[in-house]
């Protein structure tokens, strides 16, 4: 047995080991990257940690205030938050993880250098890039060697495109504003940017065009193709409209840009995607309403606006399904579902939502019978609010991974109305197809106090409170 001066003295080699240890990491938090700080005179920037999926964390990039933002360059005065991202994957060759990046409203400029080698991970292009309609010129070499973006966008006011704006980048569609005049000498030099959209007439231009395929929009055909050509400067192009199209036999659908709402009225089913007409390279389909594919994924998902961000969709009633794919990808603050739908295909919000950072709520509707393989895989929703009985499900990860995965990701909870707990927990499970279950006792449909549902959680609670109290007077005795 030990003395008290032996104790003693062993508690004090385990608080010295323990200070030793704990040496490294404070030597690791000094040398941290930064996190946030100034980038303009009234322009500022922070990385917010948002969530954990499948493919690693989520990061948000933001960048707030107004006014132009600081000018960096290639070299010495690099961008502060470069210096984060690269610690995420220092080799550049894993891209666990994914960088939203968020130009908020205010900030008018984009500095030179501000993306250049920035990496945005997203190894499954799951990484988004927000710039704010006050943005109105970018700076030399601000997308320079830029690579992890599905979709970039540039907003109205845009004129020019500087130097080496995107040179050496890695994008799959690039939307340029109708405002665009001018395009500087060597902006797409050797850049791998596979199809760009331009929103206005062809613009001035003297330097290397480095792109794959052109779209322009269909009211300025003259001066794109004024007697039919299906090249510029060199460069395969085709028309498309942005706005309106046809998703159904008896279905159309329509942007609102002033609400930034898509609407999709009509009846009966969505087309898959074998039933579109027309085409362009690679094989694709494309009507009016349009979808851009990349890599080996052939499924529409990326509705026409050029922003690829919605304030809201809208799916009229009498539409019975959603096709594979339609939504894949696409950021939108909200949706409403009809009463009528029916089916939801295959990857259909397959890495799509609100990606806010907050945890999100989508209602699914009475009559939906069947979710498809991978609807719902790595979407920002992590609340799932059913309006009738249990669907057939099909694949591994309907609703999103099934349980606990790696980088903490705990998938999603199902949320039912008490009045179908005979179907979704007919012996009071906890679990349904290895989603975590739970009752709720709100109608989200109108907001008001569902009673059955309050009444069913107010006796699971009494009976709680009787055996907590029944315990402790065995106890007593």
């Amino acid at each position: 047995m030990y003395t008290y001066p032996m104790k003693r003295l062993i508690i004090l080699l385990i608080v010295f080991l323990l200070a030793l240890q704990t040496l490294p990491l404070l030597s690791l938090a000094e040398d941290a990257p930064p996190m946030s700080g100034q980038c303009g005179d009234d322009v500022w920037w922070e990385i917010t940690f948002m969530r954990n999926s499948s493919d690693g964390p989520h990061y948000a990039l933001t960048f707030s205030g107004a006014g132009p933002m600081w000018d960096y360059d290639t070299e010495e005065n690099l961008a502060p938050w470069k210096a984060f991202i690269t610690s995420l994957d220092p080799t550049g060759m894993l891209g666990r993880y994914s960088i939203h990046i968020i130009i908020s409203e205010g900030v008018t400029y984009i500095g030179e250098a501000a993306f250049y080698e920035v990496w945005l991970g997203g190894w499954r292009n799951t990484s988004t890039v927000q710039i704010a309609d006050t943005v109105t010129a970018i700076g030399d070499s601000v997308f320079e060697q830029f690579q992890g973006c599905a979709i970039l966008s540039l907003p109205e006011g845009v004129v020019q495109l500087p130097p080496h704006a995107f040179a050496n980048s890695y994008i799959d569609i690039l939307h340029l504003p109708e405002s665009l005049e001018t395009i500087a000498e060597e902006v797409f030099v050797n850049a791998g940017i596979s199809w760009t959209y331009f929103h206005g007439i062809p613009p001035e231009t003297t330097g290397d065009k480095k792109l794959g395929v052109i779209f322009f929009r269909q009211k300025y055909a003259e001066l794109w193709a004024p007697t039919g050509e299906n090249t510029w400067k060199g460069i395969p192009i085709f028309p498309f409209d942005p706005f309106w199209g046809y998703c159904g036999d008896s279905m159309r659908w329509e942007v609102d840009e002033t609400t930034r709402t898509l609407n999709i009225t009509g009846t009966g089913r969505m087309w898959e995607e074998e039933e579109w007409v027309g085409g362009y390279p690679g094989g694709h389909y494309f009507a009016n309403w349009f979808y851009l594919t990349r890599g080996n994924y052939d499924s529409p998902r990326v509705w026409a606006t050029g922003k690829n961000i919605f304030d809201d969709i809208v799916i009229g009633e009498g539409i019975t399904s959603i096709s594979n794919g339609a939504f894949r990808q696409v950021l939108m603050t909200s949706i409403h579902f009809p009463s009528t739908l029916e089916s939801i295909g295959d990857n259909v919000f397959w890495c799509a939502g609100p990606f806010s950072g907050e945890r999100e709520s989508i209602v699914i509707p009475a009559g939906v019978t069947t979710i498809g393989t991978d609807a719902f895989y790595d979407s920002s929703w992590q609340e799932f609010y059913f309006l009738g009985a249990p669907p057939t499900v099909k694949g591994e990860r309907p609703l999103g991974h099934r349980g606990e995965f790696e980088w903490g990701y705990g998938g999603p909870t199902l949320y039912y109305l008490p009045q179908y707990a005979h179907l979704w927990a007919p012996n009071g499970e906890t679990k349904w197809n290895d989603y975590q279950i739970e009752p709720y006792a709100t109608d989200i449909k109108t907001g008001e106090t569902n009673l059955a549902g309050l009444y069913v959680l107010t006796l699971l609670a009494a009976a709680g409170l009787m055996a907590l109290l029944a315990a402790r007077k065995r106890k007593s005795f």
